[in-house]
């Protein structure tokens, strides 16, 4: 898992550096000559990490304050993949939601923390799937190259 983990950061590497010159090209004519690459690193990373699969389009999506609902393996909320009749996303509660309490969702789609930790950069305390082993070297090791820029 470790070279599978480190082909897949190094290419993500290897894709930034040959359109960082294009992707700030196309700023620059949009009219926002100030955004930086490290502008639109973190855009897609805000993308990829807090958007919603969904019925009414072929991309994912950002919903309105659905992109702070936080993880955990037992949930206390659902939401539906489709638009209600008024356009809108709804989300419930499976039980009575007492002020103060976090809203989660299980949106690691039960996988295990290797593939959470490759997809959101985190791994979950609680999660009940199991990993092959995600050892506190590679971890640390892993963490390296993404508090660079």
């Amino acid at each position: 898992m470790a070279n599978t983990m480190r082909y897949h950061i190094e290419h993500i590497e290897e894709v930034w550096k040959d359109n960082a010159e294009q992707w700030l090209s196309l700023a620059d004519e949009a009219g926002a000559p100030h955004l930086t690459f490290r502008d639109f690193k973190w855009a897609v990373t805000l993308l990829q990490t807090r958007c919603f699969k969904v019925t009414w389009t072929d991309s994912t999506v950002l919903i309105p304050v659905g992109d702070l609902i936080n993880t955990a393996a037992k949930t206390n909320l659902d939401w539906s993949t489709t638009l209600s009749e008024n356009g809108s996303v709804m989300f419930t509660t499976s039980e009575d939601i007492g002020e103060g309490v976090e809203l989660v969702d299980n949106y690691c789609g039960g996988h295990a923390n290797d593939a959470v930790w490759y997809a959101h950069g985190f791994v979950m305390d609680d999660n009940p799937v199991p990993a092959k082993q995600l050892l506190p070297i590679f971890v640390e090791e892993l963490q390296l190259p993404l508090a660079q820029d």
